[in-house]
């Protein structure tokens, strides 16, 4: 693919925006008369799976994504999707302009406490709605530079779980086999990483913990080879180590941030807040900081 080719007759690719192992995302041009104007388009081949299935997930993902963007904010929503030729999909989204990946790392704790705040009032949100992301990492929430809002993207690996039964994503169906491993290994909870099927809300609220543990440390709670990221959560799931906590990696982390991360990052799933709960602990501490700062001044 290079700039100026036309995807259905209609979007025009303009540049790549990013790239992953079996898909990439341009920034577009609707050429429609009326039509969206500029978007995000994903273009994406099978690897590993037969079409059909590659083609059911991608169905899967477009109505997740379609559905989570009904919503008055928060999420990627997408447009339209098709074949592109005989090997590969498309799939059509809004484009967040001037965005960049959720930085857990640089600028002030609570300016990073804000943004992962954000992050989790969006998967606390999509839970209500009936879905599972199962990819949560940086890079699938963006963070617009303008205003600093975020969004929620990437639901090609999302499950529909308790969905209201009058919803449009009622009829989806699992199509993750069972013992199947799904996800990206360092934010991943370990009972995804040993079945990605039962999975559930409390997995995502696991990736929230990572991240919060990257806010709090400036590191990763599991990471080296994957061999040993593996045994790490193993050893967590079956309760022979304990949750890991930013204050035995940092000492002077603040208690109640500690305490919320071990929590996030329990082996049993069961002992995780829910994502609305992260995000409601992650904006007091916030405003607890910037209180504590104004009275200084």
């Amino acid at each position: 693919m290079k700039p100026g080719v036309l995807i259905a007759d209609r979007y025009r690719l303009e540049r790549m925006v990013g790239e992953g192992g079996m898909s990439a995302v341009w920034e577009a041009t609707d050429t429609q008369e009326g039509g969206g104007g500029r978007l995000a388009l994903k273009l994406a081949m099978p690897s590993g799976v037969g079409w059909e299935e590659f083609e059911a997930r991608f169905r899967r993902e477009a109505a997740i994504a379609h559905y989570l963007g009904k919503a008055p904010r928060g999420f990627v929503r997408v447009r339209d999707w098709g074949r592109h030729g005989a090997q590969a999909l498309f799939l059509v989204m809004d484009l967040v302009e001037d965005a960049d990946e959720l930085d857990l790392v640089n600028g002030p704790l609570p300016a990073r406490l804000e943004r992962l705040a954000l992050a989790a009032e969006r998967v606390g949100d999509a839970h209500v709605l009936g879905v599972v992301h199962r990819d949560l990492k940086p890079a699938n929430v963006l963070v617009r530079r303008r205003d600093g809002e975020v969004f929620l993207a990437d639901f090609g690996l999302a499950k529909v779980v308790d969905a209201p039964p009058d919803s449009e994503l009622a009829h989806l169906g699992s199509l993750t086999g069972s013992g199947m491993t799904m996800g990206t290994l360092v934010y991943m909870a370990p009972e995804q990483m040993v079945d990605a099927k039962r999975a559930g809300p409390p997995a995502d609220v696991f990736s929230l913990g990572v991240m919060l543990y990257a806010v709090l440390t400036g590191e990763l709670p599991f990471k080296g080879r994957t061999n040993d990221v593996v045994s790490s959560q193993q050893m967590l799931r079956a309760g022979r180590i304990p949750p890991p906590s930013p204050a035995r990696t940092l000492p002077g982390v603040p208690p109640e941030l500690d305490a919320l991360c071990v929590r996030c990052l329990a082996g049993d799933p069961d002992e995780r807040p829910t994502g609305l709960e992260v995000a409601r602990a992650l904006a007091a501490a916030v405003t607890a900081r910037t209180d504590a700062r104004t009275r200084r001044l």
